[in-house]
C-alpha cells in the first residue's frame, strides 16, 4: 500500500499509525482546523509528519477530493463518522468525492453502528442513550468526563437522525475546570442504503463484518458494530 486516506479523521491516529507501520503516505481530512492542528502535533510527535498531508474540508460537500494529492489504495471513515452526513445529498456528495479519491481497485472501509441499534429499537429507548466514561491526561493532573447521550434525546423516524446529547467536563483534581454540552445530530444508515450509495458512485460492497475481525459476522454474539468493506470498481 502506498497511500491511505482517513476522512473525518479527528486526531488522525489511524492515519499516523498506518504511516508509521506500513511506511505509506497518508492524507487526513477533517472539517475542524483546531482538530487538524492537534493531529499535526501528534504526527510530529510520532515522527510521521513528513509522510502525512492534512486537508481541512467538510466531507459532506463536493470538491475536497481535489485536495487529495495521490489516489488512495485504502480509505476509511471510522468511529461511525458517516453519521454526520445527515441527508441523502450530503451522503451522496461524500461518496462521490470518495470515488474520486480512491483508485480503481482500491478499498474503502466504513465503521458503522450495528444494524440492531436501529432495527432492535436501540434508538427509541431512552435508557439506551446514556453512556459515560472518563480519561486522564498523560501527567494525571486532569480528568475528562465524557457524557454520551441523555434520557430524552430524540430520534427522528423519518430522517433516521438521532439527536444525541454530548458533554465534556474537565476536572483538575476535584474541581470542575470547564464543561461543554451540545446536541449532535447523527444519521443512522442501513446497510441497504450504503449499498445503494456504493452502486451509484462506482463502489461495490465486498464484505460486511460485525467487528474488525473477519471471523465475526453480523449475527455473531460478539458483533457490536458494522464494518463494511467496499471496492472501487475498475474503470
Amino acid at each position: 500500500m502506498e497511500h491511505f486516506l482517513e476522512v473525518a479523521c479527528g486526531p488522525a491516529r489511524h492515519a499516523a499509525l498506518i504511516a508509521r507501520a506500513a511506511g505509506a503516505g497518508a492524507t487526513a481530512v477533517d472539517v475542524s482546523p483546531a482538530m487538524l492542528e492537534y493531529a499535526r502535533g501528534q504526527a510530529e510527535a510520532a515522527g510521521v509528519a513528513g509522510s502525512m498531508h492534512f486537508v481541512q474540508a467538510d466531507m459532506t460537500q463536493e470538491g475536497w477530493a481535489q485536495q487529495v494529492e495521490q489516489p488512495a489504495d485504502l480509505a476509511a471513515i471510522l468511529l461511525g463518522s458517516l453519521a454526520h452526513c445527515l441527508d441523502n445529498g450530503a451522503a451522496l456528495a461524500c461518496f462521490k468525492e470518495l470515488s474520486q479519491a480512491v483508485r480503481p481497485g482500491g478499498l474503502l472501509v466504513l465503521e458503522l453502528p450495528h444494524p440492531s441499534d436501529l432495527w432492535g429499537g436501540y434508538c427509541l429507548e431512552d435508557e439506551q442513550f446514556v453512556e459515560a466514561w472518563d480519561a486522564q491526561s498523560e501527567d494525571g493532573s486532569k480528568t475528562v468526563l465524557v457524557e454520551w447521550g441523555r434520557e430524552g434525546d430524540t430520534f427522528d423516524l423519518q430522517q433516521q437522525v438521532l439527536h444525541r446529547t454530548v458533554g465534556l467536563s474537565v476536572y483538575v483534581g476535584d474541581d470542575l475546570a470547564s464543561s461543554e454540552v451540545e446536541t449532535v445530530p447523527q444519521r443512522q444508515f442501513t446497510l441497504q442504503e450504503v449499498d445503494l450509495l456504493a452502486r451509484v458512485t462506482g463502489f461495490e460492497v465486498v464484505e460486511v463484518h460485525g467487528d474488525f475481525d473477519a471471523g465475526i459476522g453480523l449475527d455473531h454474539e460478539d458483533a457490536y458494530r458494522s464494518v463494511v468493506c467496499l471496492r472501487r470498481r475498475e474503470a
